[in-house]
């Protein structure tokens, strides 16, 4: 797939550091996390949530990082990275300093008596499946208020978390993971959490920095250095303009800054409701009771898109489709399946009165049970790691 979770081919290389094989992992818009944690004192650890084929863990051998942690959610990964596909990718899953546990990234997590100095989560997901609005339906915990508070936790006193996502347009998942920001610190009492962001796109995807301190100038600078560089452009920082965006990645208007920018404002003045009414998608904070990070679509919004543009598909997203025509069809095949039968047969059901109300007593049990078991499949999802533990409790 399209994910960014291919194996680079290093096979007999040992000298990672020195190979210029590997500098394309440094001119991605994730990498920035790594440039702002290079003049950190300490032991420069970083943890990657699902490193996958290997590509931040690339980057951080790149940049010269210490010592790597990696949660991987598929434990097959780990073990062709360690065992057949070893050699293949330069043993970077066997390197000495670097340490891959599996699992669901807070789940394990919050197993963990670490501080790191930078958390990354690069591009978890195929960008024609968040593109089509497919992972709409699907809940995800790493993207809500709760997990970005649980990482912040686990950041040293200089420490960053850097998340990568698609680039989509008009911006909604950059958007959202700003609203998420904003809400975690504040439930934190972080004052001023707007001066605690950061956030670059490159021409395919867009990349948030959520610093434990302060973005100063010194940090300021290195991010437009980085952008520079590669051609990237700044979208975000603490006292930026509007003329230092949209620079290099030239669009029609800053639409990036100026809906972030707008988000920023009204957080500061305690307008988000209004805002968030007000956006054309539903990018408001997510948390763990719905953790629907992918869900923007506001469906009082679907005549407008539909009319207003030819390419309306992607932004309906398929996945809301998908869960009102399963329920259609739901109701469709219970009549055919189930009432028409009786109906057509004649069962002498009418020989003896069925009450309506006891219909309704085992029908609600049916359906509440129902409703408690996919809710907690759900939720068990956190604790236990892995869908399929989740769903056979």
């Amino acid at each position: 797939g399209d994910g960014l979770s291919a194996i680079t081919r290093l096979e007999g290389e040992s000298d990672l550091e020195g190979l210029k094989k590997i500098e394309f992992s440094d001119y991605i818009s994730s990498a920035l996390g790594f440039h702002l944690v290079r003049d950190i004192e300490n032991q420069r650890k970083i943890l990657i949530i699902g490193p996958g084929g290997g590509l931040d863990v690339l980057g951080g051998i790149y940049n010269g990082t210490e010592e790597i942690w990696g949660i991987e959610m598929n434990t097959n990964v780990k073990i062709l990275l360690q065992g057949n596909y070893a050699d293949y990718s330069g043993n970077i899953y066997n390197r000495e300093g670097i340490n891959i546990l599996t699992g669901e990234g807070r789940s394990v997590l919050k197993g963990l008596d670490q501080k790191f100095d930078l958390i990354q989560i690069s591009l978890i997901g195929s960008s024609n499946t968040a593109s089509g609005g497919f992972y709409s339906i699907s809940e995800n915990y790493l993207y809500t208020v709760e997990a970005f508070m649980d990482f912040w936790q686990h950041l040293s006193d200089g420490g960053k978390l850097g998340i990568t996502r698609w680039l989509k347009f008009p911006p909604r998942e950059i958007v959202r993971l700003c609203s998420i920001s904003l809400e975690a610190l504040s439930r934190m009492g972080i004052k001023k959490p707007e001066n605690h962001l950061a956030i670059i796109r490159s021409w395919g995807t867009s990349t948030l920095i959520l610093s434990k301190k302060e973005i100063g100038e010194e940090e300021i600078r290195a991010i437009k250095d980085f952008c520079d560089e590669r051609n990237f452009d700044t979208v975000y920082f603490p006292g930026i303009k509007e003329e230092e965006a949209n620079t290099n990645h030239i669009l029609e208007q800053s639409y990036y800054f100026q809906e972030i920018d707008q988000l920023v404002n009204s957080f500061k003045e305690n307008k988000l409701k209004d805002f968030y009414d007000s956006y054309f998608f539903n990018v408001s904070a997510v948390t763990d009771n719905q953790p629907y990070f992918f869900y923007t679509l506001k469906w009082r919004n679907i005549p407008m898109i539909i009319k207003s543009t030819a390419n309306w598909q992607p932004l309906i997203e398929w996945g809301n489709l998908i869960i009102f025509a399963t329920f259609v069809q739901g109701i469709i095949f219970s009549i055919i399946f189930i009432f028409l039968p009786l109906i057509l047969k004649r069962l002498p059901v009418s020989k003896r009165k069925i009450k309506i109300p006891f219909l309704l007593y085992f029908a609600s049990l049916g359906l509440g049970y129902m409703l408690l078991e996919i809710s907690f499949i759900q939720k068990f999802i956190l604790y236990l790691t892995n869908p399929a533990y989740s769903t056979s409790i």
